[in-house]
Protein backbone atom coordinates (compact mmCIF):
# COMPACT_ATOMS: atom_id res chain seq x y z
CA UNK A 1 0.00 0.00 0.00
CA UNK A 2 2.59 2.17 0.73
CA UNK A 3 4.37 2.15 -2.29
CA UNK A 4 1.62 2.83 -4.28
CA UNK A 5 0.97 5.82 -2.54
CA UNK A 6 4.45 6.82 -3.03
CA UNK A 7 4.05 6.48 -6.68
CA UNK A 8 0.61 8.33 -6.79
CA UNK A 9 1.99 11.69 -5.59
CA UNK A 10 3.60 14.13 -7.54
CA UNK A 11 4.87 17.27 -6.41
CA UNK A 12 2.76 18.58 -2.82
CA UNK A 13 3.19 22.24 -2.18
CA UNK A 14 0.37 22.06 0.25
CA UNK A 15 -0.90 19.82 3.09
CA UNK A 16 -3.56 20.79 5.37
CA UNK A 17 -4.27 18.87 8.25
CA UNK A 18 -8.11 18.17 9.46
CA UNK A 19 -8.59 15.87 11.72
CA UNK A 20 -10.26 15.84 14.88
CA UNK A 21 -13.04 13.46 17.07
CA UNK A 22 -14.13 13.94 20.51
CA UNK A 23 -15.40 12.11 22.57
CA UNK A 24 -17.07 13.83 25.66
CA UNK A 25 -16.18 12.38 28.97
CA UNK A 26 -15.43 13.32 32.31
CA UNK A 27 -12.12 13.34 33.58
CA UNK A 28 -12.89 11.04 36.28
CA UNK A 29 -14.53 8.53 34.06
CA UNK A 30 -11.82 8.76 31.04
CA UNK A 31 -11.16 5.35 29.58
CA UNK A 32 -8.12 4.72 27.82
CA UNK A 33 -8.99 3.87 25.07
CA UNK A 34 -10.95 6.93 24.72
CA UNK A 35 -7.82 8.99 25.36
CA UNK A 36 -6.04 6.67 23.12
CA UNK A 37 -8.18 6.97 20.04
CA UNK A 38 -8.65 10.97 20.24
CA UNK A 39 -4.95 11.29 20.44
CA UNK A 40 -4.22 8.95 18.16
CA UNK A 41 -6.33 10.49 15.57
CA UNK A 42 -5.91 14.47 16.49
CA UNK A 43 -2.59 14.01 16.99
CA UNK A 44 -0.29 11.34 15.81
CA UNK A 45 -1.46 10.61 12.27
CA UNK A 46 -1.36 13.98 11.75
CA UNK A 47 2.61 14.33 12.48
CA UNK A 48 2.69 10.69 10.57
CA UNK A 49 1.24 11.75 7.65
CA UNK A 50 3.08 14.92 7.42
CA UNK A 51 6.12 13.64 8.01
CA UNK A 52 6.07 11.19 5.06
CA UNK A 53 4.81 14.02 2.74
CA UNK A 54 7.30 16.69 4.15
CA UNK A 55 9.70 14.12 2.17
CA UNK A 56 7.80 15.13 -0.90
CA UNK A 57 8.14 18.40 -0.55
CA UNK A 58 11.80 18.44 0.43
CA UNK A 59 12.88 16.81 -3.07
CA UNK A 60 10.77 19.58 -4.82
CA UNK A 61 11.94 22.36 -2.34
CA UNK A 62 8.68 23.91 -1.57
CA UNK A 63 5.90 23.54 1.25
CA UNK A 64 3.76 25.00 3.07
CA UNK A 65 1.84 22.78 5.72
CA UNK A 66 -1.08 23.73 8.11
CA UNK A 67 -2.56 21.69 11.41
CA UNK A 68 -6.28 22.65 12.27
CA UNK A 69 -6.24 22.76 15.66
CA UNK A 70 -9.11 23.76 17.97
CA UNK A 71 -9.80 26.95 20.58
CA UNK A 72 -9.44 23.88 23.04
CA UNK A 73 -5.79 23.72 23.07
CA UNK A 74 -5.40 26.33 24.77
CA UNK A 75 -8.22 27.05 26.82
CA UNK A 76 -10.14 24.54 28.94
CA UNK A 77 -13.74 23.18 28.67
CA UNK A 78 -15.63 20.47 30.60
CA UNK A 79 -16.01 16.92 29.50
CA UNK A 80 -13.11 17.50 26.86
CA UNK A 81 -9.51 16.33 28.65
CA UNK A 82 -8.25 13.69 25.19
CA UNK A 83 -9.56 16.14 23.06
CA UNK A 84 -7.74 19.40 24.41
CA UNK A 85 -4.87 17.60 24.89
CA UNK A 86 -4.35 16.54 21.23
CA UNK A 87 -5.13 19.99 19.97
CA UNK A 88 -2.58 21.30 22.57
CA UNK A 89 -0.16 19.00 21.35
CA UNK A 90 -0.64 20.16 17.18
CA UNK A 91 0.20 23.70 18.71
CA UNK A 92 3.55 22.58 19.64
CA UNK A 93 4.09 20.03 16.68
CA UNK A 94 3.47 23.26 15.03
CA UNK A 95 6.25 25.25 16.38
CA UNK A 96 8.44 22.31 16.49
CA UNK A 97 8.43 21.35 13.20
CA UNK A 98 8.52 24.66 11.99
CA UNK A 99 11.53 25.03 13.50
CA UNK A 100 12.96 21.75 11.97
CA UNK A 101 12.05 22.70 8.03
CA UNK A 102 12.50 26.02 7.90
CA UNK A 103 16.03 25.23 6.62
CA UNK A 104 13.99 23.93 3.70
CA UNK A 105 11.79 26.70 2.83
CA UNK A 106 8.97 24.90 4.24
CA UNK A 107 5.94 26.69 6.37
CA UNK A 108 4.56 24.83 8.84
CA UNK A 109 1.56 26.97 10.82
CA UNK A 110 -2.09 25.61 12.80
CA UNK A 111 -4.99 27.25 12.61
CA UNK A 112 -7.18 27.27 15.46
CA UNK A 113 -11.15 27.91 15.05
CA UNK A 114 -13.65 28.23 17.92
CA UNK A 115 -16.63 25.90 17.07
CA UNK A 116 -17.72 26.05 13.56
CA UNK A 117 -21.50 26.00 12.36
CA UNK A 118 -22.26 23.46 9.39
CA UNK A 119 -24.80 21.72 8.34
CA UNK A 120 -24.30 18.57 9.78
CA UNK A 121 -23.98 20.12 13.78
CA UNK A 122 -26.15 22.71 13.37
CA UNK A 123 -28.93 21.31 15.53
CA UNK A 124 -26.43 20.70 18.67
CA UNK A 125 -25.04 24.12 18.24
CA UNK A 126 -28.31 25.58 18.30
CA UNK A 127 -29.68 23.09 20.97
CA UNK A 128 -30.56 25.82 24.15
CA UNK A 129 -27.78 24.21 26.38
CA UNK A 130 -24.80 24.94 24.03
CA UNK A 131 -25.92 28.08 23.06
CA UNK A 132 -26.10 29.49 26.30
CA UNK A 133 -22.26 27.18 27.24
CA UNK A 134 -20.50 28.30 24.02
CA UNK A 135 -22.12 30.51 21.80
CA UNK A 136 -22.35 33.34 25.19
CA UNK A 137 -18.80 32.64 26.03
CA UNK A 138 -18.04 34.03 22.02
CA UNK A 139 -17.48 37.84 22.30
CA UNK A 140 -18.84 38.60 18.75
CA UNK A 141 -21.53 36.46 19.48
CA UNK A 142 -21.62 34.42 16.45
CA UNK A 143 -19.88 30.48 15.51
CA UNK A 144 -17.48 30.38 12.97
CA UNK A 145 -18.28 29.46 9.60
CA UNK A 146 -16.61 26.81 7.10
CA UNK A 147 -15.79 30.19 5.38
CA UNK A 148 -13.84 31.55 8.54
CA UNK A 149 -11.47 28.75 8.81
CA UNK A 150 -11.09 28.12 4.69
CA UNK A 151 -10.26 32.38 4.80
CA UNK A 152 -7.44 32.06 7.03
CA UNK A 153 -6.01 28.46 5.97
CA UNK A 154 -6.13 30.30 2.28
CA UNK A 155 -3.99 33.85 4.13
CA UNK A 156 -1.24 31.09 5.61
CA UNK A 157 -0.93 29.53 2.72
CA UNK A 158 -0.52 32.48 0.18
CA UNK A 159 2.50 34.67 -0.11
CA UNK A 160 1.17 37.21 1.75
CA UNK A 161 2.17 35.33 4.91
CA UNK A 162 5.57 34.35 3.28
CA UNK A 163 7.33 35.19 6.80
CA UNK A 164 4.84 33.41 9.17
CA UNK A 165 6.12 29.86 10.07
CA UNK A 166 5.20 28.47 13.40
CA UNK A 167 2.22 30.37 14.08
CA UNK A 168 -1.11 29.36 15.18
CA UNK A 169 -4.11 31.55 13.99
CA UNK A 170 -7.00 31.96 16.53
CA UNK A 171 -10.70 31.76 14.76
CA UNK A 172 -12.31 32.15 17.74
CA UNK A 173 -14.81 35.31 17.84
CA UNK A 174 -12.84 36.09 21.25
CA UNK A 175 -12.95 33.26 22.85
CA UNK A 176 -9.70 32.94 24.04
CA UNK A 177 -9.30 36.81 24.71
CA UNK A 178 -10.93 36.63 28.14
Amino acid sequence: MKERIDRDIGKIDVLINVAGINILQKFLDLERENLEKVVRVNAMNPLLLTQHIVKKMIAHGTGNIIFIGSQHGMVANYDRVPYSLSKAMLLQMTKSIALELSSFGIRVNCVSPTFVLTSKNDSMLNHPLLLKEALSEIPLKRYALPEDIANAVWFLVSEESSMVTGHNLVVDGGWTIK
